[in-house]
Formats: C-alpha cells, sequence, structure tokens
C-alpha cells in the first residue's frame, strides 16, 4: 500500500555508516578489554593491583553505553529519511513529505566557531492552516547526512521537470518560476542549535527574488521593485562558475558584458534554477 502512495522507493539517507561501524568497533573494544580487566582482577584477586584494575575494567566497560548513547544522539540529529519518485519519508518523525506540496527549498551555510554548518531548509505547504497561507519549514541537518540533500534534489528536480515546470511553460503565455536569494543574518549564528527544532527561522529572510518567464530573467526585491531584466534574446551565455569556496550563476549579454552573477548557495533551488535556465535557453536559442 505505501508504494501506491509514496512511489516507488529511490534512496536513503541516515547517520554516516562510517561512524556507525567505527561506534561499534569501539564499543567492542570498551566490552572486550573490560570484561578481561574485571575477570583477570576477580581470579587474582588480593594480589598487588588487581583491586585497582577491576575498577579501570569497570569503567572501561561503562564507555560503551555511552557510546552508544551519544551514536544515538548523533542519528536523531541528523534524521533518516526514505525517498521516492515523489516523496520522501522522515522515518525518525513518522512523517511523509510529498513533492506537490514543496514550495521552497534552500541550503543555510552557517559558520559556528570554527565548525561549518549547513542545513537543507525545505518550506512545505501546511495542509492544517491554508486560510493563513502559512510554510511548515521542514529541517534537514546535512551534518554526516550529504546523501540526504543529493537524493532531495535529484528527485525533486525531477518531478517538477516532468509535473509542474512541464505544465506551466505548455499552458501559460506568462509563466513566473520564482526562486530567491537568501540574507544572511549574523543572529542567526547565535540561534543555530535551535534550527534542528523548526525555530528560529523568522530571522531568514529572502531579501531578492528571481523570475524565470517566456521573456527572460528579472530580478526584484521584497516589495516587487524591477532590479533587473534580461530577455532571452539579449543574452549570450549562461555558466556556472567554481572555485575552491562556491559556485556562481553567471550570466553574459551576446556582448561578452556579465550582466548577473549571484552566488549558488543563496539562490532557493540552485540546481533546479541552472536546469529550468538552460531548458528555456536552448528554447531560445
Amino acid at each position: 500500500m505505501k508504494e501506491k502512495i509514496l512511489g516507488k522507493t529511490v534512496g536513503k539517507a541516515g547517520i554516516s555508516q562510517v561512524l556507525i561501524i567505527k561506534t561499534t568497533f569501539i564499543m567492542a573494544i570498551c566490552i572486550i578489554l573490560g570484561f578481561f580487566l574485571v575477570i583477570s582482577s576477580l581470579v587474582n584477586w588480593g594480589k598487588n593491583y588487581f583491586e585497582f584494575l577491576f575498577w579501570i575494567g569497570i569503567f572501561i566497560v561503562s564507555l560503551a553505553p555511552i557510546q552508544f548513547l551519544w551514536l544515538k544522539m548523533e542519528e536523531s540529529s541528523v534524521g533518516k529519511y526514505i525517498f521516492y519518485e515523489n516523496s520522501f519519508e522522515d522515518v525518525l518523525k513518522k512523517k511523509q513529505i510529498f513533492f506537490e506540496d514543496v514550495k521552497n527549498y534552500f541550503y543555510l551555510n552557517l559558520k559556528n566557531g570554527s565548525d561549518n554548518i549547513e542545513f537543507l531548509v525545505i518550506e512545505v505547504k501546511n495542509k492544517e492552516n491554508l486560510i493563513k497561507n502559512n510554510l511548515e519549514k521542514i529541517t534537514i541537518n546535512l551534518k554526516l547526512n550529504r546523501m540526504a540533500s543529493s537524493l532531495f534534489v535529484k528527485n525533486y528536480i525531477e518531478f517538477v521537470l516532468k509535473n509542474e515546470f512541464n505544465e506551466e511553460a505548455k499552458n501559460k503565455d506568462n509563466f513566473d518560476f520564482k526562486f530567491g536569494i537568501i540574507e544572511e543574518n549574523n543572529l542567526m549564528k547565535d540561534k543555530i542549535f535551535s534550527l534542528n527544532m523548526d525555530k528560529n527561522f523568522e530571522k531568514v529572510k529572502v531579501y531578492k527574488y528571481i523570475f524565470l518567464s517566456k521573456d527572460g530573467i528579472r530580478v526584484e526585491n521584497q516589495n516587487g521593485k524591477l532590479l533587473e531584466n534580461y530577455f532571452w534574446k539579449e543574452i549570450g551565455k549562461i555558466t556556472v562558475l567554481e572555485n575552491k569556496n562556491n559556485k556562481n550563476i553567471q550570466i553574459e549579454k551576446k556582448t561578452g558584458e556579465i550582466v548577473f552573477s549571484k552566488n549558488m548557495k543563496y539562490i532557493e533551488k540552485p540546481e533546479l534554477f541552472i536546469k529550468i535556465i538552460k531548458n528555456i535557453f536552448k528554447f531560445y536559442k
């Protein structure tokens, strides 16, 4: 029954298997070494140092359940997901999310001390509060779980390109596909440990919107004021430039002038943006 509702299973993502194997190995060593010391000290009880070795063995054995609890905490933070052709399931929260209800997604990269912490934030239509048109924010912690991001993006993009985008392009003369550039707020750094509980997202704002249409690409601010406008007939080349730290979408006019250059990590649905823009651009070429 589940297969009919969610679609064919295409992948699973969870905490790193390397971490699970490493933690299990450490637990086994603690148990074996600890019990060896405990048994040895009991057999030789009364001799020098063996009472001391007994307590060392107890301490080493006690490290095994601590490692197990730590692994479970990491698993809870990272999450466990099953991905399907038209949806995905949060196994730990027993929640199903269909791609047709997904409105936006974006990556949130924040620096906390020396650590770079990255989240995939998915905005889903809230069926329980349609009057206010609120979007429910689902946060996937990408720590030790990069597979969740690639599986979601790949299957969501294929779903949109096969369904939503194709229908919009075929049936409407003036369709708009909207993206956004996310504003980084320094105050978010203090809220970083609350992100995984889906709180404090009011400080994450879209300060520019990018629209793809039949005419070209236009950029507007939060109030709908036109900031930039580029027509397909004037565009000569669209490229994605990569360096060590980031990727940039770059648009050049036929004269070679660069008219658009934006860092991909702040753009909602960056991979989808590139795929759609290339499809439209090929059509107008």
